[in-house]
């Protein structure tokens, strides 16, 4: 082994290693990325114990990998982390002092687009509405982060009137997309779409269930690329008798999270893509690419971006004060 950084995949996007290695190389950074897949047991634990970061996809990591992993600083999930994301054991993580961190603005334009299209969807190919074009629309956007805010600036190019909800953001990320902030209530029941751009956490899951449902506005639209359990859909497939909304647009992504028989397949007013958002080549490359970039901040000494912990006494810290943490 060498003092060159180690990097073990345990899985990863399909997309060329090539493209990690490329973002590096351009900032003069030398690493070593491990594909944990081609490993044999014993080599499994040499590179293990050697590295200083980790990074998965779909693969868990549990207490004991995290203890055998006596170097690492840092853990990568490939993706924008949440319920959805591989499991992580955070607590153990946290005692250890290693970082976890998510990637969640890998493929902003590609999720911002298939909303507009999912929109339109809803609007030109929905049974009992009439087929209508976005200008003039109110638009109520529920979560104002990069996606919310780069589906803001198309929505605004189309002349749709902008309306949003995120607790978290400060006023000036409204008034720069020209978006009108108010209350959750309020922009459900002024908006003829409505679309929702948030992580799926604990406090966010099912936000929208029958009681915001019935708030929406007869004949409107509820149309999202983000998770579908941000929407108690049972309450959906109720609410989208009564017209509120008269059509919803999801994702492919949907039709793995409902049984055969679910009534919201039954409704013709639901819509859903060819394919799950951010889920390309082209996005796979930027994922890499984006994992790369979290990686390199944290050897050139700086805390990582977007933790889902943040240990009290991180490994890292402990490193940069040239103390041994084994």
């Amino acid at each position: 082994m060498t003092d060159t950084p180690t990097i073990l995949v345990l899985d990863a996007p399909p997309a060329p290693v090539g493209a990690e290695l490329e973002v590096f190389a351009a900032n003069g950074t030398a690493v070593r990325i491990v594909d944990a897949v081609s490993l044999v047991p014993d080599q499994f634990e040499s590179e293990l114990s050697y590295a200083s970061v980790i990074q998965t996809w779909h693969a868990p990591i549990d207490a004991s990998i995290l203890e055998r992993a006596r170097r690492c600083l840092l853990v990568v999930q490939y993706g924008p982390g949440g319920p959805s994301a591989p499991p992580i054991d955070m607590e153990t993580a946290r005692r250890l002092g290693i970082y976890v961190t998510s990637i969640p603005d890998f493929a902003t334009d590609d999720w911002a687009d298939e909303t507009m299209l999912l929109m339109l969807k809803c609007l030109r190919e929905t049974p009992g509405l009439p087929v209508r074009s976005l200008e003039g629309l109110r638009l109520g956007l529920i979560g104002m982060g990069q996606v919310g805010r780069a589906i803001a600036r198309r929505a605004r190019a189309c002349s749709m009137e902008l309306w949003g909800y995120d607790p978290f953001a400060a006023r000036d990320v409204f008034d720069n997309e020209g978006v009108r902030s108010a209350p959750l209530e309020d922009v459900l029941g002024i908006a003829d779409i409505v679309s929702l751009h948030l992580p799926l956490i604990e406090s966010t899951g099912e936000l929208i269930s029958a009681p915001q449902l019935r708030l929406m506005k007869t004949g409107s639209i509820l149309a999202t690329t983000a998770d579908p359990a941000l929407v108690d859909l049972d309450a959906l497939a109720d609410s989208m008798r009564d017209g509120r909304p008269a059509a919803a647009a999801f994702d492919d992504d949907l039709i793995a999270r409902l049984s055969p028989d679910h009534p919201l397949l039954a409704n013709p007013n639901l819509h859903h893509g060819l394919r799950r958002a951010g889920t390309s080549r082209q996005c796979a490359e930027a994922l890499r690419r984006r994992a790369a970039q979290v990686v390199l901040h944290l050897l050139r000494g700086n805390r990582p971006a977007h933790l889902q912990i943040d240990p009290a006494c991180p490994r890292h810290i402990l490193q940069l004060a040239g103390q041994d943490w084994e």
